[in-house]
């Protein structure tokens, strides 16, 4: 679901929204297992935040009534940043645009709002220039984390950062277990003592192969 006024031609809509967004809507297309999701175009943004600070309550609760019917059996919300210049080739900012977890239905008008304070008034980045992402947020999560189809740290090889539980601690630093992969079954850990060996490991493996394969770029 796209959130645009009068704009309703695929090519135009791409350009009314973040890198995120694009290739969440991308990856839906080609059958990837994407949690369902509904964007704000930079266009519904700037109609619920103005330049001035003021704010379209009325609007917004259309929007957060908008999304209760489309999603019914929804039982959490992630509320997430997709500015324009988030997640691009050259700068990721990964990590400094706000994302609020477990939101309940009756609340996405809140967070909604509060993304675009803080794109605002802790990133200076005006509503017209940023869209959001509101998306089914996956319960009772065992392991979370980053897969990085080349290492961040500037290696050839496949990496997997993750936890156990969302993997909040891995945006920030925290609780890592760090492994990598020299191909086809080969992989190292930078953390053995508490490594836990992930049966999903070829399943992430094949993922981020076909992503990379798809825009011909390394991926995270």
């Amino acid at each position: 679901m796209i959130f645009s006024h009068n704009v309703h031609d695929s090519d135009s809509l791409h350009e009314l929204m973040g890198e995120k967004a694009r290739k969440l809507l991308e990856l839906t297309e080609k059958t990837f297992p994407v949690p369902p999701f509904a964007v704000l175009t930079t266009i519904e943004c700037a109609r619920i935040f103005h330049e001035d600070g003021t704010r379209d309550d009325v609007l917004l609760r259309k929007y957060g009534d908008t999304l209760r019917d489309a999603y019914p059996t929804v039982l959490r919300f992630a509320v997430r940043s997709a500015a324009k210049n988030e997640d691009g080739k050259t700068h990721a900012h990964a990590g400094e645009f706000s994302t609020y977890l477990h939101v309940l239905p009756s609340e996405l008008e809140i967070y909604i709002a509060q993304v675009l304070t803080d794109a605002q008034e802790k990133q200076g980045v005006s509503p017209s220039a940023f869209s959001l992402i509101i998306q089914e947020c996956i319960e009772e999560i065992e392991y979370g984390g980053v897969l990085f189809t080349r290492s961040p740290r500037g290696g050839c090889e496949m990496v997997v950062e993750y936890n156990r539980g969302e993997g909040v601690g891995v945006v920030h630093g925290s609780h890592v277990v760090r492994e990598s992969w020299y191909g086809a079954g080969e992989y190292a850990t930078h953390t053995p003592r508490v490594r836990v060996r992930l049966p999903q490991f070829r399943t992430l493996q094949a993922y981020g192969s076909a992503l990379e394969r798809l825009y011909a770029f390394p991926q995270d």
